[in-house]
C-alpha cells in the first residue's frame, strides 16, 4: 500500500488519532442501572473514564466535590482517579447508562473487563492499565440533551454489545475510539464562559464566524454580513471578548485544528482546508505560531 493510498484510509477510519495517546483506549465496562433506592452510593478512587447518561428519571451526582442536578438527557463526563457519588430522586429516580474507558491499555496484556475502585480493589493498580494526561479529559464535562447525538447511538450500541457478550479487545478499542471522537466533538461546541455572556448581536457573529472557519474570513466579511461597520465589530469583541475580531477567529480556526489532530486520523496536510489554509506549510507555520508546537508534536502531546 502506497502512502495515498494509506491517508485514504485512515482518513475513512474515523475516531481518536492511532499517533495519539489514546490509541490504546478501550471501554472496559458499559451498563445501565435503575437507583431505586434514594439512599446515596458512593465509589472513590475510580481508574477509569466514566461517561454517565441519565436516560430517563432524575437526581443528583456528585464527584470530587461538585454536585451535579441531572435529568433525562444529561451528561456527564468524569475524568480518571475520580470520587462520585448517586442519589436518584426519591419519586422520580433515574436510570443511567455508564460507560468506562481505560484511556491506555497494554496491548501486551489480555484485557480484563470492570472497573477499578477503592470499593472493588481486584483490578486497582492493574500495571496493564494507565491514565494518561490528555487536554481533552482533564476536567468534569456537564453535557446537556445529548439524546438525539451520535454519542447516545454510540452507547446505546456499546450497551448492546455488553449486553450480548463480553467483546474482544479490537472490538472495545474500536468502540472507545469512535465514542472519544463524539465525546471531543460535542465538548468542542461549549461556549466558553465569556461567550455565553456577550450581547445577542455579538452572540450572532461569534456564530457566524464559527460557521466559516472553513474559509478565509475576512473582519470585512464579518462587518458586511452584519451590516455593521468595521470599527463597530472589533469594538464588541473587545469590549466583551477581550480581543480583537481577527485574533478570535484565528483562536477558533486554532481549537478546529487542534480538535482534528486530537480526534481523527486525518493526515496533517489535510487538517490545514478544514479551517481556509490549503498550504501545508503555511499552516504548519501557523499552527505554531500559535500554540508553540508542530502539529505532528501536538498530535502526540
Amino acid at each position: 500500500m502506497d502512502k495515498a493510498q494509506s491517508n485514504n484510509k485512515a482518513t475513512r477510519s474515523g475516531g481518536v488519532s492511532r499517533e495519539s495517546q489514546l490509541g490504546n483506549a478501550t471501554i472496559v465496562s458499559a451498563e445501565a442501572k435503575k437507583y431505586v433506592d434514594p439512599s446515596p452510593h458512593t465509589q472513590t478512587n475510580v481508574e477509569g473514564l466514566l461517561f454517565v447518561w441519565c436516560a430517563s428519571g432524575g437526581g443528583k451526582i456528585t464527584t470530587n466535590g461538585i454536585e451535579y442536578i441531572i435529568s433525562r438527557g444529561n451528561s456527564l463526563f468524569v475524568p480518571w482517579g475520580h470520587e462520585i457519588t448517586y442519589q436518584a430522586d426519591e419519586l422520580k429516580p433515574f436510570y443511567l447508562k455508564s460507560i468506562h474507558i481505560i484511556p491506555s491499555h497494554d496491548p501486551k496484556d489480555e484485557l480484563i473487563h470492570g472497573v477499578g475502585c477503592k470499593e472493588s480493589p481486584d483490578l486497582l493498580n492493574n500495571p496493564a492499565r494507565k491514565n494518561v494526561d490528555h487536554p481533552m479529559l482533564r476536567d468534569v464535562t456537564f453535557l446537556e440533551d445529548i439524546d438525539d447525538t451520535n454519542l447516545a447511538v454510540l452507547c446505546n450500541y456499546a450497551l448492546g454489545v455488553y449486553d450480548r457478550e463480553t467483546p474482544p479487545l479490537p472490538v472495545g478499542r474500536q468502540m472507545a475510539r469512535l465514542f472519544l471522537y463524539e465525546f471531543f466533538s460535542l465538548k468542542m461546541t461549549i461556549p466558553t464562559e465569556e461567550e455565553s455572556n456577550v450581547p445577542r448581536r455579538l452572540q450572532y457573529l461569534i456564530d457566524y464566524i464559527k460557521d466559516k472557519l472553513a474559509i478565509d474570513i475576512s473582519l470585512g466579511d464579518i462587518a458586511d454580513h452584519s451590516e455593521l461597520s468595521q470599527a463597530t465589530v472589533n469594538r464588541l469583541f473587545r469590549e466583551h471578548l477581550g480581543t480583537s475580531t481577527m485574533n478570535f477567529i484565528h483562536q477558533k480556526k486554532i481549537e478546529r485544528a487542534k480538535h482534528l489532530l486530537l480526534v481523527t486520523d486525518l493526515p496533517v496536510s489535510d487538517i490545514g482546508p478544514h479551517i481556509g489554509i490549503n498550504d501545508v506549510y503555511y499552516f504548519s507555520r501557523f499552527f505554531k505560531k500559535m500554540t508553540g508546537y508542530s502539529p505532528s508534536e501536538f498530535r502526540r502531546l
